[in-house]
């Protein structure tokens, strides 16, 4: 039964027997293509691996055979920016914005995206877009990669104060 067989697989991922595991999910899929779950669990072992690029497949596969939430397309946009598969992460998460109010997850890495694909003028439209958003939490990676941004546009003196803010938010630099 694909159910047990995932409940198993849970347990040989959670004491590091990883290889045990990913067998078990792989038969609980052989033995039932439309059990979502099991996807799921190999989709989220591959990404703890770092293999993004068979994270995406099942986490794919996964919305395929489930309800698809605008939480399971940021969570495979996630997959895909850092399997680097830019422009299908853009797509998704731009899609995601429309539909929702919280939007700073999906906007940093659509900014992000746009950053490491070397579209500077997306990227600090989206960059603003994230700064002007009321209650969100920066990260010291937002004002590194706005910086960043700022200095290879010629902004310097503007990215000196994102740098700054760097230093405000992680003392440990």
């Amino acid at each position: 039964n694909s159910e047990a067989l995932t409940q198993k697989a849970k347990i040989y991922i959670y004491i590091s027997n990883t290889d045990a595991g990913i067998e078990l999910l792989n038969e609980a899929i052989a033995n039932d293509p439309a059990y979502s779950p099991a996807y799921f669990e190999l989709a989220e072992c591959y990404a703890n691996l770092k293999n993004y690029p068979k994270a995406a497949e099942n986490y794919s596969k996964y919305i395929e055979v489930s309800e698809n939430t605008n939480e399971k397309q940021k969570r495979y946009a996630q997959i895909l920016y850092v399997n680097k598969e830019y422009p299908k992460a853009i797509s998704i998460l731009e899609d995601v914005i429309q539909k929702e109010s919280d939007i700073s997850s999906s906007v940093r890495i659509i900014a992000y995206s746009y950053l490491r694909m070397e579209e500077t003028e997306k990227s600090k439209s989206y960059f603003e877009k994230l700064f002007s958003l009321p209650n969100v939490e920066f990260q010291t990676t937002d004002y590194e990669n706005y910086g960043d941004l700022l200095s290879k546009t010629g902004e310097d003196s503007l990215a000196t104060v994102y740098y700054g803010k760097i230093a405000e938010l992680d003392n440990s630099r």
